[in-house]
């Protein structure tokens, strides 16, 4: 029987939450540029304080070396920085600290289908998209961290079917 998944936004990594210090409105939002851009439009006046999504994992002279997320199946799961850099770590938890010159597309989107649980192995883009069944938009969307509402399925002969139109 296939497997179908539908990815949110921050479904693995949690979200970022801004609120107005005179208490008048909070949010959500998928990353720390979007907390505070809505921080900005909803509290004009009194301000905003932003709260990082809550992580498990580990820090070590002020570098993350671990961190755990879930992958489509529920499942947390734990990696090391050793597997998935921490400027990529970043990336996937919309931190300011995350540096695009850093991490390469390849990269970025291994550690989505790492994250995932549905990683096949590749190095370059052409072998990550042939043994995922991706083409070149959807490697640039997973790339460009466009992946709200994508609907993933997963058929009986290991097919993987993207579809990124998916949305609300």
């Amino acid at each position: 029987m296939a497997r179908n998944y539908k990815v949110w936004k921050s479904g693995a990594t949690g979200w970022w939450h801004w609120e107005c210090k005179d208490g008048s409105a909070s949010g959500t939002a998928g990353s720390r540029s979007e907390a505070r851009s809505q921080g900005q439009s909803n509290c004009s006046g009194s301000g905003f304080v932003l709260s990082p999504p809550p992580f498990g994992g580990e820090i070590i002279r002020g570098h993350v070396s671990s961190f755990e997320v879930y992958d489509l199946d529920g499942t947390l799961r734990k990696y090391s920085t050793a597997e998935i850099s921490e400027n990529t770590f970043y990336f996937l938890f919309g931190s300011d600290f995350y540096e695009p010159t850093q991490s390469t597309p390849e990269e970025r989107v291994i550690a989505y289908l790492t994250i995932w649980g549905i990683y096949r192995g590749g190095q370059s883009e052409a072998e990550i998209k042939r043994r995922h069944d991706l083409n070149t938009a959807g490697f640039g969307k997973i790339a460009a961290k466009d992946v709200y509402n994508l609907e993933i399925t997963i058929e009986d002969n290991d097919k993987i079917t993207w579809n990124f139109s998916a949305r609300p």
